[in-house]
């Protein structure tokens, strides 16, 4: 278990006292990935491969019945019974859905509570969520119940779906419900991401981590028996056995290597997410806008991961 931390909840990605976000569509794993957290975080796990340090924390469900949260929590694996939870539902009128009132049904059941996972988070929002001024000051009255309390508080909200080509209108942070202030008003923002959103079968995931003032990461997982775990892909790396065969020295543009992958049958997200591999390894050198030169060949490939 790793040493307690003063300023963060995970490693160098959620620090404590702020207000975070788990964002996607609906049917991402939102409530998987957020219980998964919670669970790490119980036991000094880690995830992203980032320590967790145990705080007391509390789960609250807004929309869902306490059946349906803890049949997700079983299916990833999670004892619901290790992780503090209670439902919203049916415990008080629309009106009195506040964080100042989640947070106190919260004390009831965890009085030294430090960290509050609320899933269906904008239902706290008594103002409309795609207005501006009505979204500001509830993620305003939010921080302030962070700093009045200690407390650190993610919030799972929605976000519109990706486009199936990879390429979408809009940057992650962009698409979450209906206002940029929840990102603009937030700390660390999550977003899950299905890589082929109109295939719902499909048990892949882009996950984007987006720190605050620091530098962004983009994960791959998928679901496996209701978990969501790091996607393995070497024994899925054509693309890698495809670099090899390039002679070090030779300029690709990004239209050979999405045709590449397209023969491949290799979806044009996993295959920028392995452009971007690629470029942080090493194994190609980013010239300008679309054109690389390929910087070694023949060596340990980065797996398409």
């Amino acid at each position: 278990m790793p040493q307690s931390s003063d300023t963060f909840l995970v490693d160098q990605i959620i620090p404590l006292n702020e207000v975070h976000l788990i964002c996607g569509p609906s049917g991402a794993g939102k409530s998987t990935l957020a219980s998964q957290l919670a669970s790490e975080s119980r036991q000094g796990g880690e995830i992203f491969g980032r320590a967790c340090y145990p705080f007391p924390l509390c789960y609250v469900a807004c929309a869902s019945p306490l059946p349906r949260l803890r049949t997700i929590m079983r299916a990833a694996g999670i004892d619901p019974a290790s992780i503090p939870h209670f439902s919203l539902v049916g415990k008080c009128r629309p009106d009195e859905r506040t964080v100042e009132f989640v947070v106190s049904l919260a004390r009831e059941l965890v009085p030294d509570l430090r960290v509050l996972i609320i899933d269906a988070f904008a239902i706290l929002c008594q103002g409309k969520i795609n207005d501006h001024r009505d979204v500001a000051q509830f993620m305003i009255s939010a921080q302030d119940t962070c700093d009045r309390e200690s407390l650190t508080i993610i919030g799972c909200v929605g976000s519109a779906k990706p486009r199936d080509d990879g390429q979408n209108a809009a940057a992650p942070r962009d698409r979450i419900i209906g206002a940029t202030t929840w990102s603009e008003s937030s700390g660390t923002k999550i977003i899950i991401d299905p890589e082929k959103p109109r295939d719902p079968g499909n048990p892949y995931r882009v996950i984007h981590v987006l720190p605050h003032g620091l530098r962004p990461e983009t994960f791959q997982f998928e679901f496996k028996d209701g978990a969501l775990v790091p996607r393995d892909m070497f024994e899925e790396g054509p693309l890698d056995a495809w670099l090899i065969s390039i002679a070090a020295g030779t300029e690709l543009r990004t239209s050979e290597i999405v045709a590449a992958a397209e023969s491949m049958k290799i979806s044009r997200r996993t295959c920028n997410y392995w452009i971007a591999k690629q470029v942080e390894a090493g194994t190609l050198v980013r010239l300008r806008q679309g054109v690389f030169r390929v910087a070694q060949t023949g060596v340990n490939p980065t797996p398409l991961a």
